[in-house]
């Protein structure tokens, strides 16, 4: 299976595309145990990406997609996943 993962979708969907790294990471933060790796999403954005791309290679493989397809996102952005 190929999927494409998009941050700035997935971030759109959560409603915190336009806030701060830290903000972001404190998202993040109440939906899984983030640990020492806070530390390194703050230090670094593709460590950050690659933790927002995961939940969009879930939602693929578990087919929990739908969101995205009733938000329009396939029309808007192409068949990106996106996790609820």
């Amino acid at each position: 299976m190929a999927t494409e993962a998009y941050p700035a979708a997935q971030l759109e969907h959560w409603m915190v595309r336009r806030e701060s790294r830290a903000a972001v990471i404190n998202y993040l933060s109440k939906r899984i145990e983030l640990g020492q790796h806070a530390a390194t999403m703050k230090q670094f954005g593709d460590a950050l990406y690659a933790v927002i791309c995961s939940f969009a290679a879930i939602a693929a493989a578990t087919g929990d997609n739908a969101s995205a397809v009733a938000r329009g996102y396939p029309e808007k952005e192409g068949w990106i996943a996106v996790s609820p």
